[in-house]
This record gives C-alpha cells, sequence and structure tokens, in this order.
C-alpha cells in the first residue's frame, strides 16, 4: 500500500511504500520525521468502526446459513479470501478515500498545537488487489461477538499466516438467524478492513516510560512473557534509556507486530550506535514490521550493510532527505542462542 502526502509542514511531497518490513526515515533535519512518523501511527491505529456503513455498498451474500452454523455449533470458520472478490474488493476505494480524509482530520488535530495548519495537505492511499489478498494471508481473526442490542462487536486479532476468521458465540445470548446473519457480514468485513490497514502499532522514544493505567496493571502485564525477551535483554545492554520498548520486547511482543521506534540513537556513542542499527535490523528478521526515525549515519550504515538496500530521494524540502526503504535483512551478530 502507497501513502502518498503533500504539503504536509515541512514536506513538499512524499510517497512511502508501507508494504516494506522495514521504513528507515533519516536525514539531517528531523521535523519532517516527526510528521512522517505519526502519520503513519495514527494511520495503523485507526478506528474501523467507521466503515460499517460501507456494508451496505458491498455486495452481501446471502449468509443464512452460517448464521445457522454458528447456532449449532457456537463456531463460525469463515475463510477470508474466497470472499475478497465478490465482497470486499468492489469497496476498496470508498474504504481508502474514507481513511485518507479521516486521517487528514486526526493529523490537524494532533498537530494543533504546533500551529501546522493543513489547508493544502493533500493525503492520499492506494493499494493494489493483490497487496489486500496479501494482507489477508498474514492475519489471523477471531471475534467476539459483543452487546448485540447496541449493534457493536468486539473484534480482535492476532497476525499470524492464517485467512481463517472464526465467529464464537457466548450461549447465554439468545440470538435469532437474522440478527447473527447480519452480524456475521458486519463482522466479515471489518476483519478485511482490519487486513487492509495493519496492525495496532507501539510508540517508542528514549526515557519514554511504560504507560498502564496503574501499578497493578503493570505487575500484572510483568507476569508475562514474550517469546522475544531475549530481544529485551539485548537492547538493555546496548540503550538502557529504551524502558518502555525493553518492557514490551520482555513481556508483550507478538510476531509481526509493527514497532516506531524514535531517535534510536539519542545519547549513545558511535559504537552502540551501529549496535542499535543492528538491533533493529534483527528486529526485522525477526518478522517485526519497524518504523524509525534517525541523524545517525553509523546506525543507517549498520543497516545498509545488512541489507539489500533501495534508496529513494522523495522528499523536495529545503535540504536533500533520503528515505531508504529496506525488504529483507540478513541474519547479523546475534540470535536467540
Amino acid at each position: 500500500m502507497l501513502l502518498k502526502i503533500k504539503n504536509l509542514g515541512s514536506i513538499n511531497q512524499a510517497e512511502i511504500d508501507l508494504d516494506k518490513a522495514l521504513i528507515l526515515l533519516c536525514g539531517e533535519h528531523d521535523s519532517w520525521q516527526n510528521y512522517l512518523t505519526y502519520t503513519i501511527y495514527h494511520l495503523y491505529s485507526f478506528d474501523t468502526s467507521i466503515f460499517l456503513e460501507l456494508t451496505k455498498l458491498a455486495s452481501l451474500e446471502d449468509t443464512t446459513q452460517e448464521a445457522k452454523e454458528l447456532m449449532s455449533k457456537n463456531k463460525l470458520e469463515i475463510k477470508l479470501l474466497e470472499k475478497v472478490d465478490s465482497y470486499f474488493l468492489s469497496s476498496k476505494y470508498q474504504i481508502l478515500e474514507m481513511t485518507a480524509l479521516f486521517l487528514k482530520q486526526k493529523l490537524a488535530a494532533f498537530f494543533e498545537s504546533e500551529n501546522i495548519l493543513m489547508p493544502d495537505t493533500e493525503i492520499a492511499l492506494a493499494a493494489e488487489d493483490e497487496f489486500i489478498k496479501k494482507q489477508i494471508t498474514l492475519s489471523n481473526y477471531e471475534t467476539h461477538f459483543g452487546n448485540m442490542q447496541k449493534g457493536y462487536f468486539l473484534t480482535a486479532h492476532k497476525p499470524t499466516k492464517s485467512d481463517i476468521l472464526t465467529f464464537e458465540v457466548s450461549p447465554q445470548h439468545q440470538f435469532t438467524p437474522d440478527r447473527l446473519a447480519s452480524a456475521i457480514a458486519l463482522n466479515t468485513f471489518i476483519s478485511m478492513v482490519h487486513s487492509l490497514l495493519g496492525v495496532q502499532p507501539q510508540v517508542f522514544e528514549p526515557k519514554q516510560k511504560f504507560v498502564a493505567n496503574s501499578d497493578q496493571e503493570v505487575k500484572d502485564l510483568a507476569e508475562k512473557t514474550s517469546p522475544f525477551a531475549y530481544l529485551a535483554e539485548k537492547l538493555a545492554q546496548i540503550s538502557p534509556d529504551f524502558q518502555s520498548l525493553i518492557f514490551y520486547l520482555r513481556h508483550l511482543a507478538q510476531p509481526k507486530d509493527l514497532l516506531i521506534i524514535r531517535q534510536p540513537e539519542k545519547n549513545l556513542y558511535i559504537d552502540n550506535q551501529v549496535l542499535m542499527g543492528n538491533f533493529i535490523g534483527n528486529l526485522v528478521n525477526q518478522g517485526f514490521k519497524v518504523v524509525t526515525s534517525t541523524n545517525s549515519i553509523p546506525l543507517v550504515e549498520e543497516i545498509k550493510r545488512m541489507t539489500d538496500t533501495e534508496q529513494n530521494e522523495i522528499l523536495a524540502t529545503e535540504s536533500t532527505i533520503s528515505l531508504f526503504f529496506t525488504r529483507k535483512i540478513e541474519w547479523a551478530k546475534f540470535s536467540n542462542n
């Protein structure tokens, strides 16, 4: 999926391929990095409930049989890929246009305190059909029906290499076939929107504390162990300032998560900037999607050493700014052993 931006702060024009495993934003000044970083963050943290109305635009199929199966088994598995062509692609352009519109509104509110005016800002999204199908194959959705009276349903997803959508119904709810058929249609559609727009991001900055609603919540989270705890120990050796990212990797991280890491080189000597570049490369190796903004030449050179790099000079600002988009990184200095 391509994100296209014009006239946002100091950015005259930018085009970013969001399909890349690593998006590296590097240059002399960091104001444009700030604009792009938070544009990507707000895109991936999008509230997809606004797209419920678009189900009226889709060619809704008869879900009566699926509703009966769900009532009898309390469980229903739907292959999303089988529904894409007839059920979803006809609404693709409306989804992307609405996303761009709401993204611009979110950015205007977010940057309001910085007096960033956006009357001439243009944001557009473009996605090929094959990209949508690829996103769905990388996602696995488990959907629980919530309060039917209010007409909304709790939907959560964990990224895996599955195209199955699983519905479960709590036995204490009394559903009619018609209500279930409608709910199946709505949730299937929203699950596809989730696939298209991506995953919820985690944003990390140096010395940023892990934010939770209470000390007890932090204690509860700390009882969990992530399969990537070894990466937390490596990061602690390189830059102990990243306490929130260390906590996240130790206790919460899951495959395919999106990590936005700002100024990873901050307060680091050159040798550790190189190690940080290597660490970011290995995050990608482990299946994370990473967006990072940096001014560190040693960090960038280390990533360039690790990967086949395609250089794109696409930002027209007062100084020449390069964006490096990387897709594949070789295994480098450390592993999980």
